[in-house]
């Protein structure tokens, strides 16, 4: 014969089990959003720091061209090539100047850091109802 209690007892399990799945589910759908969310964001922020980066780099580029033809073009009857040789030394030094700081830069959250906080809330939120004694939700 059939228990009656153990029918009610694997039914509510089921159900228990049901509800974990539905939980976990949605949890990861959210994370998941939050991810995609996330993505977006560090890619359009990727570009526009790319896009400025390039035109800078242009712009600059020019700028330097420009003033050293300028001073080799002022020194060119006296001094030609001391110009020429000083012009490029400065251009060598600001060089390894820019990739030095450009190097050393780390600048900003780390990519999904969101995300990873919410992982890590909800993966401290499940150890917590793990423990014994611990919060029943």
């Amino acid at each position: 014969m059939t228990d009656p209690h153990s029918a009610g007892h694997s039914h509510g399990v089921g159900r228990a089990l049901g509800q974990l799945a539905d939980s976990l589910l949605a949890l990861v759908i959210t994370r998941g959003r939050l991810a995609g969310l996330e993505f977006v964001e560090e890619r359009e922020r990727l570009l526009r720091r790319l896009a400025l980066l390039v035109g800078g780099i242009l712009l600059l580029t020019l700028a330097a061209l420009f003033g050293g033809l300028l001073v080799v073009a002022a020194f060119w009857d006296t001094h030609r090539l001391a110009a020429i040789v000083w012009t490029g030394f400065a251009y060598l030094v600001a060089g390894a100047v820019f990739y030095r700081y450009g190097i050393a830069s780390r600048d900003g959250d780390a990519p999904f850091a969101a995300t990873l906080a919410e992982f890590e809330k909800d993966r401290a939120r499940l150890m917590r109802q793990r423990t014994p004694g611990g919060p029943e939700e």
